[in-house]
């Protein structure tokens, strides 16, 4: 369904949420940000400062806590620099968040866990198939090669920008939804050096 038409049956339905406003966020957050709940929920010991690195290692700035940051952001860096910076990965485990030029977080391979293919018939050999990584992407062509344990892989024809990890990747064929997976590794991505 599109989403006129969901306003439309939530409005015949009577629904409470039938004039809400679309919603980015965390619905059951309210108005609270993310970075606010955690913090509520958790106290202080989750911020704890860190710092920002470069793809080499090197140290362009300081965090408050790596769970303020999402792969792909730019601004709230602190990091005064002549070209922007972006998030390119997290590493919680070693309290850094690593950062890069825009160009650095064009990605044409991407490993996936979790694939579950609705399709007909599981493809036994590489499909070439569209895929979509998140709600505003436009779908992209590439090669899908699913295994039967479930893993999956899809290599890009060209690199997309900003494939992030824990969100899904989606394959279509026209508008039919063959099946997705939850992305796990993005390579393509320059100067990531093992963070």
């Amino acid at each position: 369904m599109t989403k006129p038409e969901v306003r439309r049956l939530a409005v015949e339905l009577g629904l409470p949420t039938k004039e809400e406003p679309e919603s980015q966020e965390i619905c059951f957050l309210g108005d609270r940000d993310y970075r606010s709940f955690l913090e509520q929920e958790e106290g202080r010991k989750i911020i704890e400062k860190g710092n920002i690195v470069d793809g080499e290692g090197q140290k362009v700035g300081e965090h408050m806590g790596t769970y303020r940051y999402t792969i792909g952001q730019r601004h709230g860096l602190g990091i005064a620099s002549p070209r922007p910076y972006y998030v390119m990965a997290l590493n919680p485990e070693k309290n850094l968040v690593v950062v890069g030029r825009k160009e650095e977080l064009f990605s044409s391979h991407v490993e996936m866990a979790s694939f579950h293919w609705i399709g007909e018939g599981l493809p036994q050999v590489p499909v070439r198939v569209m895929a979509q990584i998140r709600y505003r992407h436009e779908p992209a062509p590439g090669r899908l090669e699913v295994s039967a344990g479930g893993d999956a892989c899809f290599d890009f024809e060209e690199a997309q920008w900003g494939v992030t990890p824990g969100q899904a990747l989606v394959c279509y064929e026209g508008g039919r939804v063959l099946g997705g997976g939850w992305i796990e590794k993005a390579e393509g991505a320059r100067g990531l050096n093992g963070f």
